[in-house]
């Protein structure tokens, strides 16, 4: 997943707050950080830590002194997380997995870096995938010919069936409703596939 925001020596304070966590199952105190990163003042620690409380990566807990946690939102950056974010929408605009279109977090199924996709309409209900199922999408898979795959089409996400015949990309629905589309050279500004369906799940 992207690093939104973070610098180096950030990502540096969290992976020792998470590994001083796992190792001896307290957090890290403001001080311990100073000593690990060589700083002769917490001064320098409290900036970076208030930097990411601002920006989602640190959560403070008031009232203790081993109060630093780090947020699921940076053990997902930082590739630490067993979970992954459900989206209840695609925006391009926003970016794929921008804060506001997280729903929730659910366990990682595997297939890399993932997310979980909403399923709005009934475009591939024929294929099996209905209104409000769950579709665990590999971000970094390559479609090939067949593959489901969710795409931004005009900043409006779409799951279709992937096929590219002499660099004409088609995504074609699952329902005789609706209509394949077809894409040329020309019109890559109009599309960008974001990744491939790997996985199904259904709510009862």
């Amino acid at each position: 997943m992207p690093r939104q925001g973070l610098t180096k020596i950030r990502e540096r304070i969290l992976r020792f707050i998470h590994e001083q966590k796992e190792d001896t199952g307290i957090q890290p105190t403001v001080r311990d950080i100073m000593d690990f990163m060589g700083y002769r003042s917490t001064n320098a620690v409290s900036i970076h830590v208030n930097a990411m409380i601002k920006s989602g990566h640190l959560l403070k807990v008031p009232g203790r002194a081993r109060n630093l946690h780090i947020t699921e939102k940076a053990k997902l950056e930082l590739g630490l997380s067993e979970q992954v974010p459900l989206l209840g929408s695609v925006s391009a605009g926003t970016g794929i997995l921008a804060e506001e279109n997280v729903e929730t977090y659910l366990p990682d199924l595997g297939g890399g870096e993932s997310f979980v996709l909403r399923v709005r309409g009934d475009s591939m209900k024929d294929a099996g995938i209905y209104e409000d199922d769950l579709v665990y999408v590999e971000q970094k898979a390559l479609p090939r010919n067949g593959d489901i795959v969710v795409a931004l089409v005009e900043n409006e996400a779409t799951i279709k069936v992937y096929e590219n015949h002499e660099n004409v990309i088609r995504l074609i629905p699952r329902n005789s409703s609706y209509k394949v589309q077809s894409f040329n050279s020309e019109d890559e500004h109009r599309i960008n596939i974001v990744g491939v369906v790997k996985h199904l799940l259904r709510r009862y």
